[in-house]
């Protein structure tokens, strides 16, 4: 019975982990010889262990991913915005000026913005939101084609983002390593303990252990066929595939 490839990605490692405890869950249930294994339900709690920690770990990572484009989104925004308002404060036409120029004081105020810190630009952003609010700046805004718009998705920017802040945040609070490192103890029990017990039971019991172990090995097989195609498109995957 072939070991799971080391290189395995963290999310590839983490879903097959959970498909091996539950084939394992299903022989319990079915109170079969294989899930009444007392020593092999010891392997498999520990691998249920390192995949759940994993997962957890998968899903902080993907929040702080998301995190980063949530914010990428609202300071795109940002600078749409000042862009368009300094070209119409350049304009040769005395309304749109006037209009512009008021607009363009209040996003001077909050040059920089962009750079700031995550929580220290969503408190500047929804102090600039709030000051576009004014009954003179929602004039001037209404005087300029597009620039209501821009204010508006910069509104749904800043509650998209703290929306996914509060999934991040949710997220990292139940993290306690990163999944690369919990990576390596996964494969090892997987590797190292279990795949070992099973190819010695497929050999003195075959007819009790075959079926569940023909399973897993199938799971192990597609997960490093998906590693090997991945290997032969070229070094830059190979590179990069064992921390994502």
């Amino acid at each position: 019975m072939k070991k799971i490839n080391v290189i395995i990605r963290v999310t590839e490692a983490g879903n097959l982990s959970t498909v091996i405890v539950r084939l394992f869950k299903a022989e319990v249930e079915a109170k079969s010889d294989v899930g009444g294994d007392a020593y092999l339900m010891d392997m498999i709690a520990a691998v249920d262990k390192y995949s759940a920690a994993l997962t957890t770990a998968i899903k902080a990572d993907k929040a702080s991913s998301n995190l980063d484009i949530a914010d990428t989104k609202r300071d795109e925004i940002i600078r749409q915005l000042n862009a368009a308002v300094t070209g119409y404060a350049n304009l040769p036409l005395p309304s749109l000026q006037n209009a512009a120029t008021l607009l363009l004081d209040i996003l001077t105020k909050y040059k920089g913005i962009t750079s700031e810190s995550y929580a220290r630009e969503s408190s500047l952003i929804k102090s600039l939101l709030e000051d576009l609010s004014a009954p003179d700046a929602k004039n001037a805004i209404s005087a300029l084609q597009g620039i209501g718009e821009l204010v508006s998705a910069l509104t749904a920017a800043q509650n998209e983002f703290d929306q996914v802040n509060d999934a991040f945040n949710a997220a990292t609070a139940l993290k306690t390593e990163s999944a690369s490192s919990l990576k390596k103890p996964l494969l090892a029990c997987i590797n190292d303990t279990l795949v070992p017990y099973l190819t010695a039971m497929n050999l003195v019991k075959p007819a009790i252990y075959g079926e569940f172990i023909s399973k897993v090995e199938n799971e192990i097989t597609r997960a490093n066929q998906t590693v090997a195609k991945r290997r032969n498109r070229g070094p830059a995957d190979s590179e990069r595939e064992a921390s994502v």
